[in-house]
C-alpha cells in the first residue's frame, strides 16, 4: 500500500504538469527563468515564447520589420507589452504582439492577414530569432 502511494505521489505533479501545458492554449511553460516550450499556431495567430526581454525583442521586430517589405503603419510599446501593425506590399495586414514574461522571456504573437498565414508566421518568426541571437547565438540588440 505504501509503495504504490509514493508512486502515484510522484506522478501528480508531472500530470498536473502535462495537463496545464495542453490546456493553455501555448505549449510554453516557465520554470524559475528558464523557458520550455514550443510555437503554436492557433486561430490565424502564430504564438511563442522568445528568450529575450521585451526590449530586445521589441528592437528585433523592428528591425526584421524595416528590412522586409513591410511597410509598418503603428508601434506601441510601454512597461510590459508592445504591438506593431504593418501592411505588404499586396496589401495584407501584419500584426505582432509582445508580452513581458519575466525579465529574460517575452510572448510573441504573430498574426498575417485576416484569416493568418501559418508559413509567413514562420518565416517572420525565424527571421525575429535570427535577429535576437545573431549567427554565434550573440543577442545582436543594443543594450
Amino acid at each position: 500500500m505504501r509503495a504504490s502511494n509514493r508512486k502515484s505521489r510522484h506522478s501528480l505533479p508531472a500530470l498536473v504538469l502535462c495537463a496545464l501545458t495542453l490546456c493553455t492554449g501555448c505549449a510554453a511553460v516557465i520554470f524559475g527563468g528558464a523557458v520550455a516550450g514550443g510555437v503554436v499556431f492557433s486561430e490565424g495567430a502564430l504564438e511563442t515564447i522568445l528568450d529575450a526581454p521585451l526590449d530586445v525583442s521589441g528592437y528585433a521586430v523592428g528591425q526584421v520589420m524595416r528590412q522586409s517589405e513591410f511597410a509598418i503603419i503603428s508601434e506601441k510599446s510601454d512597461a510590459g507589452t508592445g504591438a506593431l501593425v504593418a501592411r505588404d506590399s499586396a496589401g495584407k495586414r501584419l500584426k505582432i504582439r509582445l508580452l513581458a514574461l519575466t525579465p529574460k522571456a517575452t510572448e510573441i504573437k504573430i498574426r498575417v492577414g485576416s484569416f493568418g498565414d501559418e508559413v509567413r508566421s514562420r518565416e517572420l518568426l525565424a527571421a525575429i530569432e535570427r535577429e535576437i541571437h545573431g549567427p554565434r547565438g550573440s543577442r545582436n540588440a543594443p543594450r
